[in-house]
This record gives structure tokens, C-alpha cells and sequence, in this order.
């Protein structure tokens, strides 16, 4: 019987090796790179060849192997090999099944994984000095002949890096045009090379801070070089270079010019696509993609194993299935366990006897491999990876995971799809999740700071938009103790460079770096040294700001600590004489806090929390705005939740969105504007006042509406004649929401009354509301009395009980 030859290039390519390994089936599998056969595990029944092919060639391993089927599960990019494959099967009469892959676009998974191993091997900076090079600034002009690599040292750092490359940042994103991408990459930072060619160049430079980041990949002639220069590209941006290029030429010059982003067209192999992902994959940057690829048709990965039945001992394949059957009868125990910083000893004794006794163990290629066990070890953590081997495999099976299973851990995401196989009865289990040690508990522990009371804030695996930046600025204002988690070194440099631009630099910094590894180092370091420090490798901070502004209750607290102070004297003398030195330092702490209680008390306002916003400190332009008063009533009306999801139809300048989002930071609004220069004014208000949870939608309710989440609260100031339809969407989308509605006009008011007997409105309300106000002419006060509101609540439709 004639042999099975894969060609391997995705996900469901191993698979299919290691599926027909389990039942005994020998099979040979082609990979094109020494990355494809790092990740397969070559056993008796499955050999492993490495290089790429031409069609001839490929005939020829055919003829020398005595193929009988080929199944190609390149990746669908590889065109041209798939070609090859295909017409060399032809014509040498072999079954040609081509695997077609179930998902072609490459996700970012458990992005907030903690205490993985990336490495940050760039000193990215974010200013605008960012390009930088070893060579002159004059343009690069040479050829891929002239590009010195030293190969066997590349190929080092390329091996150290293959097999745990996920955790390093690696992701993929497809944009339908260059003006979605180049909008994404406004809120980015980091070095960008762009590999599309200099004729669309112009589209990507219409922005300065992209521009300047900007590293520009061009083919080495005057017409390049010309459009370069008038699109305003130095000439330390430009790279003039003939390709193709290879896998460790793109990675060298990605590391050569510290870059974070790769922009690329969905070219296939032809331009070169696979390899550049490929080297951005191994130096974990992201690349965006400008167009999607054309996905070839093919059998699933469930039809390529009946086709190749003829191939297979017919009784050995059916036997297996008998016994795979009788054993997925019984449940299985999954067990989900956080292995804290890393190292096996840490490790609890039930985490250790639950490893023992699995038939399967995952996890990332460091912790699989730190494991003395004899049990079948995978090396993989995502769902996608693992589920597919866990539902062919029998037994029961432990998952590991870094760090706390709680703590922005990848065990969510594999807990939620397993439970998705478990309800759909594909997956006869039951889930156990054992806990670890997180990184903001282990850098608690070393370095002696209490981690109860911190504001925990998450920079791992983000872009670091406007909004994270103004979460975290406001989290160290107001906190005395923020924990970040960071991904890497420039992370840690962006944290300081944006407390010293934020007038923070007397907060100080505790570093948690390589936190069990022989490497550790926990230091104390100012916001200018994190700017300086280079050795990259994982970081987790304690931001500590004894100067943070309290709100209101904590500044009550302290006021009552000040009241108590002489008691708590008093209570000192009755303490017997071997505690009276510890608990007279606490007192002393105390008083040490409290005689700086009234300097915290005076910086409140910029922190106040009471309703309430004064009208002049928003910016206002020509857009109408809800006055003061009219919105801290209007607000106590919708009886707000402290998660609540809040639509402000007609938001003008966004007042009332911005006095709802500052009253918890997990409400989310969403302020909807059919002006374009009202929305500008609400981008303006949210970035003056710091906040991170309201969304603007530009466009005309109630259409705008539609797309967005379901709304528990609304609040309508102004519907532009749409009023009835806005309030049918919103009842529809959720029958019980609570609306409020403001009328200026007893035109509108009449609508609104309408409104309560065509959706029969529950706990229908009608406030009237006047404000007078001082006004001083010359030397005296004088009355000037507002136009009276129509404050209009109610609470979705009528229930049974009501009615």
C-alpha cells in the first residue's frame, strides 16, 4: 500500500500528523522551514522533511516514496506551492486532498496572559527621535546580495526564540483598505515598516505621528527614492533594497530598526508575504494586513480522515474508533492550573499529583519542559492548539498556565471554550481549576508592599491608546498604590516617560523584573531611570504617589482618624510594654498621614465625585449644552447602576456622558451625535476630563443605535423628530430600560405624553424644572430666571403588576 505524505504549513496540518500517529498510520510530512519542524513531534510512525519543493522536485520525492495520497495543508498565503503540490500529483497519479483551513486569520489569543515568556529585545521609543539606525542618515541603496548577515548567529537567536513565540506579542489584523489601517495606526506606537511599495506611500503619511514612525521598505530606484522624499520620508527611513527577501533578512532589519508593526499587502507568495510573517512572528510584532487573502476550497479536517480510510488498516482504524467511543463514556477530569512564577517547586502538591496522573499535559514550552513526568507533554496553551488533541486523545488531562488562573490568565479563555464543547456534548468532562501565584502577589511578597488596596491596571499585550493612557494617569492621581502589568521593556520606559510628562515624577517605582527567574532584580527606581533602563525581559510595577488625590470618603476617613487621634493615645498606655514600641510607630504613621490630611483635602476638586460639573469648565463651542442643574437631575432621575450601559442620544458637547462616566469607571456610555462638530467637542470633553468608558458614535439615531450593545439606561436630549422611533428601538432592545427625555417646548412635551399611550410606559413622571440665577449688573445682584425644563422619566414598558 502506497504511503500518506502531508504538506504541513498550518495548525491543522500537525493535527492531521499527530491524529494518524495515535492510530498507528505511518505517514511522511513536509514542512518548508526549520520553524514548521520545531513545532511537530517526529515519532515511529511519522518522519519529518524539511525544505521547499518545485514542482520537479516534488514529483520526484513522490516517485521516491511511493506516494499514494498527498494531503496539502499548506497555509492558504502558499499559492505557488500549492500549485506545485497539485499539478506534481497529476502527473504522478496521486490522490490529491486538499485540507482547508478552518480559520485563516492569524488572532492575538489571551493577549493579558500574565508572566509569559516575551521577550522585548527592542528599546522601542515614542517620541519623535524614533527611527533610529546604526547607519548614516544617508538612503540605503544596495541589493539583497549586499546585506551582511551573520547567519549562524541569527540562526541562534531564531532557535531560542522558536516554540514559545505566541507569548510574544505576535498577531495579525486585516484591514479592507490603507485608510482603515493608517487610522489604526494613529493610535499606535512604535516604528512601523511599511513593505506596500512607495505608490500608495502618500496615504500613509497624511498623519505626522505616524509619519515620523514610519520605516519605508522601496525598491532601489530614483523614481522610490523621489516619491519618498516628497511625501517628506528622511532619508534614514527609507530602505531602497531589491528582493526577495528571506526569512532572516526581514528579521534582521526588523530588529535592526526596532520595529513594532509591519504593514503589508496580502500579496501571497509571491510578494513575499509568508516570510514576513514568518519574521515578525519570531521577533513578536504585529502585522496589518491590507486586504484579505482568497481562501482555497478544500475538505475539513473530519472528510480528509474518512478519504483517507483506504490508506489506513481498515481494522486498526475502525478498532480505534471503537475504543475512543467506549472511553469518551466516561468524564474527564480537565484541570486548569496556574503555576505561578514558573518554577515546578512552587507548585502545589495537589497541582503536582494532578500532573502526575494526566494522561495529557499542555502548556507553554518553558513549563512543559521544567516538568519530570513521563505523561504525553504538548507544548501548547491556546484553545485553538489544545482542544482539537484533547477531543482525539482519551484520558484525563492538565492544562498549565502562568502565573494565577484569576489574574488575566488564558485559563478563561480555555475554561470558556471547553464548557462551549462540554454544553454541545462533544465533550464528556468535568473542569477543575487550581490556582497559582500571581505577579502582582509574588512582587507584594518581594518587595514588602501590600497589594489590597492597589488600582490594578493592565498594559500587557495593548496598544497604548489615548484611553489606557488616561486610565492610568488617573489611576495614579488618585491611587497611592497602582500595580501595572507590562509586557516588556518599552513598556516600562513608556510608564516613566508618562509620569514625567504628567508632572508625576516624585511618584516612585517598584520593578519586579524576571521575578523567579536566577535574573531577578527588585528595585526602586524613579520615572526618569524607568525611561533608562534597557534589559529587556518581563516587568511587572508598583506605582506608589503619596501626593494621589483622595476622594471624598477616603478624605472623610481621614478627617475621622484626626477626631479619634487623642484616643487612640489614650488606648497606648493600657498596651503591655512588649508591644508598646510597634504599636506607638503605627500611631506615629498615623499622625504622620493625618497632619498632611488637609493638603490631600484642598487637591480634591480636580477629583471631585459630587454631581454636578460647573458649565464653564467644558468645552463649549456653538453646540448646545444641558445646564448644570438640568443634568444632576436628569442623572438622579435614570437610578443609575454602578455597571450600568448608558446611551446619551443627541449629546452635544457630551456634558451629561461626562458627568454619568465619572460616577463609576464601570458604567459605559455612549454618547451619539449626529454633528460632526459636536463630536469633536465630546472628544475634547472626554480627553480634558480623562476617561476611558464612553464611546462616540457619530450618525443619526435611532439608526445610529442599532450596532450597539443593549442599554440599560438612556437618557435622550435631543432626537432631531425621531423622538417615537428612538424609544421603540430602545424598548425593543431592552423592554425594561429607564429613559429620560428633557423638553424645552410644550410641542415636545406633547409628543412625549404621546409616547406613554402608545408603549403603555412604565412609572411615567413628569417634572417641571425652573432655575433662576444671580446675575450682577453694575453694583447690584439681579434674578435671571432659565427657560423651565421638562424632565421626562420613565421605566420601559408596563409590567403585568403594573397594569
Amino acid at each position: 500500500m502506497g504511503k500518506i505524505v502531508i504538506f504541513a504549513g498550518t495548525t491543522e496540518g500537525r493535527e492531521l500528523s499527530e491524529w494518524l500517529s495515535s492510530i498507528g498510520a505511518e505517514h511522511i510530512v513536509c514542512v518548508a522551514t526549520e520553524y514548521g519542524k520545531q513545532v511537530l513531534v517526529e515519532d515511529e510512525y511519522s518522519v519529518v522533511m524539511e525544505g521547499r519543493m518545485d514542482e520537479q522536485q516534488i514529483e520526484k520525492f513522490f516517485e521516491e516514496n511511493d506516494t499514494a495520497v498527498v494531503v496539502d495543508a499548506t497555509h492558504p498565503y502558499a499559492v505557488k506551492a500549492t500549485e506545485n503540490i497539485r499539478m506534481a500529483a497529476l502527473k504522478k497519479k496521486v490522490e490529491y486532498l486538499r485540507l482547508e483551513r478552518q480559520d485563516i486569520e492569524i488572532e492575538r489569543q489571551n493577549a493579558d496572559s500574565e508572566n509569559t515568556e516575551r521577550a522585548d529585545n527592542k528599546d522601542v521609543k515614542h517620541d519623535k527621535d524614533v527611527i533610529e539606525s546604526k547607519e548614516s542618515n544617508d538612503t540605503k541603496k544596495y541589493s539583497i546580495e549586499d546585506v551582511e548577515i551573520d547567519k549562524e548567529k541569527l540562526s541562534e537567536t531564531i532557535n531560542k526564540r522558536i516554540g514559545d513565540y505566541l507569548d510574544r506579542g505576535f498577531g495579525v489584523r486585516y484591514f479592507e483598505n490603507i485608510k482603515e489601517c493608517e487610522e489604526r495606526l494613529e493610535k499606535t506606537h512604535g516604528n512601523i515598516m511599511l513593505t506596500t511599495g512607495s505608490k500608495e506611500l502618500a496615504d500613509f503619511c497624511v498623519n505626522d505621528s505616524v509619519k515620523e514612525r514610519l520605516v519605508v521598505r522601496v525598491l532601489p530606484g530614483s523614481e522610490s527614492i523621489s516619491i519618498c522624499e516628497k511625501c517628506g520620508i528622511k532619508g534614514k527611513q527609507i530602505i531602497a533594497m531589491q528582493g526577495p527577501f528571506s526569512i532572516e533578512t526581514n528579521f534582521a532589519l526588523i530588529n535592526q530598526y526596532n520595529i513594532r508593526i509591519m504593514v503589508t499587502k496580502a500579496s501571497g507568495a509571491a510578494g513575499g508575504f509568508e516570510e514576513k510573517i514568518d519574521a515578525a512572528r519570531l521577533a513578536g510584532i504585529r502585522v496589518y494586513v491590507i486586504g484579505r487573502p482568497q481562501e482555497q476550497k478544500g475538505l475539513s479536517f473530519e472528510e480528509v480522515c474518512e478519504k483517507l480510510a483506504p490508506y489506513i488498516q481498515v481494522q486498526k482504524y475502525k478498532d480505534y474508533l471503537t475504543v475512543l467511543r467506549e472511553k469518551r463514556r466516561k468524564p474527564r477530569k480537565i484541570t486548569l492550573i496556574g503555576c505561578g512564577m514558573g518554577k515546578t517547586e512552587d507548585l502545589s502538591q495537589t497541582a503536582m499529583d494532578v500532573i502526575k496522573n494526566a494522561n495529557m499535559v499542555f502548556g507553554s514550552r518553558r513549563l512543559v519542559e521544567s516538568l519530570n513526568t513521563s505523561n504525553k507533554k504538548y507544548p501548547y496553551y491556546l484553545a485553538g492548539d489544545v482542544i482539537p488533541i484533547l477531543l482525539e486523545g482519551i484520558g484525563d488531562v492538565a492544562i498549565l498556565f502562568s502565573g494565577d488562573t484569576g489574574f488575566y490568565s488564558g485559563a478563561k479563555k480555555m475554561y470558556e471554550e471547553l464548557e462551549k464543547k462540554i454544553n454541545s456534548g462533544i465533550l464528556d468532562a468535568k473542569i477543575t481549576i487550581i490556582p497559582g501565584v500571581s505577579s502582582i502577589s509574588a512582587l507584594s511578597a518581594k518587595s514588602g508592599v501590600s497589594w489590597d488596596d492597589a488600582k490594578i491596571i493592565s498594559f500587557h499585550g495593548k496598544d497604548i491608546s489615548d484611553n489606557l493612557r488616561a486610565e492610568f494617569v488617573r489611576a495614579v492621581q488618585t491611587n497611592r498604590k497602582c500595580f501595572a502589568l507590562l509586557s516588556g521593556v518599552s513598556d516600562l520606559n513608556l510608564v516613566g516617560r508618562i509620569l514625567m510628562e504628567e508632572k508625576l515624577e516624585e511618584c516612585k517605582v517598584i520593578v519586579g523584573y524576571l521575578m523567579s527567574y536566577p535574573r531577578e532584580k527588585i528595585m526602586t527606581l524613579t520615572p526618569k531611570q524607568c525611561i533608562e533602563i534597557s534589559e529587556p525581559g518581563l516587568y511587572s510595577i508598583f506605582v506608589i504617589n503619596e501626593a494621589y488625590s483622595q476622594k471624598v470618603s477616603e478624605a472623610d476617613n481621614m478627617s475621622h482618624d484626626i477626631v479619634n487621634e487623642d484616643r487612640s493615645e489614650r488606648i497606648l498606655k493600657h498596651v503591655n510594654e512588649d508591644n508598646t514600641e510597634t504599636t506607638l510607630k503605627n500611631v506615629n504613621e498615623d499622625k504622620s498621614e493625618n497632619r498632611n490630611s488637609e493638603n490631600k483635602i484642598k487637591s480634591l476638586g480636580e477629583f471631585k465625585i459630587t454631581p454636578g460639573i460647573a458649565d464653564s469648565e467644558f468645552v463649549r463651542g456653538k453646540v448646545p449644552m444641558t445646564k448644570e442643574e438640568v443634568r444632576t437631575v436628569s442623572i438622579s432621575k435614570l437610578n443609575l447602576n454602578a455597571d450600568s450601559v448608558v446611551y446619551d442620544v443627541g449629546s452635544g458637547t457630551g456634558s451629561v456622558a461626562i458627568e454619568i462616566a465619572r460616577l463609576s469607571d464601570r458604567i459605559k456610555v455612549f454618547a451619539i451625535e449626529k454633528k460632526h462638530e459636536a463630536v469633536e467637542l465630546i472628544h475634547k470633553n472626554i480627553e480634558k476630563f480623562g476617561l476611558n468608558n464612553i464611546q462616540v458614535t457619530e450618525g443619526m439615531a435611532p439608526v445610529a443605535l442599532e450596532e450597539l450593545p443593549t442599554p440599560t439606561h438612556a437618557f435622550i436630549g435631543g432626537s432631531s423628530g425621531n423622538m417615537s422611533e428612538i424609544v421603540e428601538l430602545l424598548l425593543n432592545k431592552n423592554p425594561q430600560i429607564n429613559i429620560v427625555i428633557n423638553a424645552v417646548s410644550l410641542e415636545t412635551l406633547q409628543e412625549i405624553m404621546l409616547l406613554d399611550k402608545k408603549f403603555e410606559l412604565g412609572n411615567f413622571d413628569i417634572v417641571t424644572m425652573n432655575v433662576t440665577r444671580t446675575e450682577k449688573v453694575g453694583d447690584y445682584h439681579m434674578m435671571r430666571g432659565q427657560n423651565p425644563i421638562f424632565i421626562c422619566s420613565f421605566s420601559g414598558r408596563k409590567t403585568k403588576e403594573m397594569r
